[in-house]
C-alpha cells in the first residue's frame, strides 16, 4: 500500500520549488542583460571600468631604458591592472613611430627628440604616458679609442663622429656639447653607426669619435681602453638632468582607450618607482631582455629612472632642438602630455 505524504509536507515542497524558480528568473535575466565577455587575445571592453583593450603590443629596445617595462611584466603589475603585454623588439625609437601610427604597436619607448619631431611634423602625433630614462654623469658622452690623439673636446674639430641615428638625440647631444667649446661638426662629418658597432668603427679608424651610451661606454672602455672626452650627462655638460626617453602612444589611441592608457601608466610607474631605488633589481632584469651579462650589468653606470614626467625638463629638449635647427618654430612640450 502506497504511503500518503502529509499535506503539510507537499505544501512545503511546492513552496521551496516556487522560491527556487523565482530566484532563477532574475539570475537568468541578468545573464541575458550582462553576458560574460570572452577574454581572448586582443579582447576589449568598451564599457565598465576595465581597460578598453586588454592585450597591448609594446615596442622596446635592448637597453637599460626599458627596465621598468620588464620588471612590470615579471612582477605581474600589468596583469593586476587588467592588461596582457606583448613586447616587440624594435631597431630604434624612430622606427617605432610609423608602427604606432599604423596600430601594430600600442605603446613604445621613444627618445624625446623623435617624439617631438614626429608630433611637430604631424606624423603620428604622440602622447607621453610615463617617463623612462634621464641623463646622468658618465652614462652618455663622446668617446675615443685609448690610443687616439684626441684629448679635449676642442680636438674634435674636423673629425668624423659616429651617432646611432642622424637628426636624433645623439646628434643633438654632440652639437650642444661641442658648442660650448667653439666646435661645430658639419653634417658631412657625422656617420650613422649602430651602438653595438661603434667599437669596431673606432678600432678600424672609420670614425674618430662616437656619441655612446651605456653599456657600450663600459664595454668599449674594457676592449679598447676607450676614453670619454665629453661627458654629456655631467653637471657642467650639455645635458645635466635632461630627459632622454619616455613611454609613448598616439593621441588617437589615448583618446579612444583612456582606461587602457591609465592601466599601462599605473603598472609602469609602479615598476619605475622600484627600479629608481633598487639597482640590484635593475642588474637582475637587464640580462633577461638585453645582451648585457650579469657581470656587465653590475659594472655599468645607470642613468636616472624618473618617477614622473616633468614638463619643464621636456621643454628644455624642445628648446635645444629649436636652437640647433631640429625644429622650425617653438614647440610646446605640454602638448605631449
Amino acid at each position: 500500500m502506497r504511503s500518503r505524504r502529509p499535506a503539510s509536507s507537499s505544501r512545503s515542497v511546492r513552496m521551496v520549488a516556487g522560491i527556487r524558480r523565482r530566484a532563477l528568473v532574475p539570475f537568468f535575466g541578468l545573464a541575458l542583460l550582462f553576458p560574460v565577455a570572452a577574454c581572448g587575445p586582443g579582447s576589449s571592453s568598451k564599457s565598465g571600468t576595465g581597460p578598453e583593450k586588454s592585450t597591448v603590443n609594446v615596442g622596446y629596445l635592448p637597453a637599460p631604458d626599458f627596465a621598468a617595462l620588464f620588471v612590470a611584466k615579471q612582477k605581474g603589475f600589468f596583469r593586476q591592472a587588467g592588461l596582457t603585454v606583448k613586447t616587440q623588439l624594435e631597431t630604434g625609437g624612430a622606427a617605432a613611430v610609423p608602427k604606432l601610427a599604423g596600430g601594430s604597436l600600442d605603446f613604445s619607448v621613444n627618445n624625446y627628440v623623435s617624439a617631438i619631431q614626429a608630433t611637430a611634423r604631424g606624423v603620428g602625433p604622440e602622447k607621453v604616458v610615463a617617463d623612462a630614462y634621464g641623463a646622468a654623469p658618465g652614462t652618455v658622452g663622446i668617446i675615443v679609442a685609448g690610443d687616439s690623439p684626441i684629448r679635449r673636446p676642442q680636438d674634435l674639430a674636423g673629425k668624423k663622429v659616429a651617432v646611432n641615428t642622424k637628426g636624433n638625440f645623439a646628434q643633438l647631444e654632440v652639437a650642444a656639447g661641442l658648442k660650448q667649446y667653439g666646435v661645430t661638426i658639419p653634417e658631412s662629418d657625422f656617420a650613422e653607426v649602430p651602438y653595438p658597432q661603434m667599437e669596431l668603427a673606432l678600432k678600424d679608424g672609420s670614425v674618430d669619435a662616437a656619441l655612446a651610451i651605456e653599456p657600450f661606454i663600459t664595454a668599449t672602455g674594457k676592449s679598447l681602453g676607450a676614453r670619454m672626452v665629453l661627458d654629456s650627462g655631467a653637471e657642467n655638460g650639455p645635458a645635466p638632468d635632461l630627459p632622454i626617453s619616455g613611454y609613448v602612444t598616439t593621441r588617437k589611441f589615448a583618446k579612444e582607450n583612456p582606461r587602457t592608457v591609465a592601466a599601462f601608466r599605473q603598472a609602469i610607474e609602479k615598476a619605475q618607482r622600484l627600479v629608481a631605488g633598487d639597482r640590484k633589481l635593475v642588474e637582475s632584469i637587464l640580462p633577461t631582455y638585453t645582451k648585457i651579462s650579469a657581470a656587465m650589468a653590475s659594472s655599468i653606470r645607470l642613468a636616472r629612472y624618473p618617477t614622473s614626467v616633468s614638463r619643464a625638463r621636456l621643454q628644455r629638449v624642445a628648446d635645444l632642438m629649436l636652437q640647433y635647427g631640429y625644429l622650425k618654430s617653438r614647440f610646446d612640450a605640454g602638448s605631449l602630455l
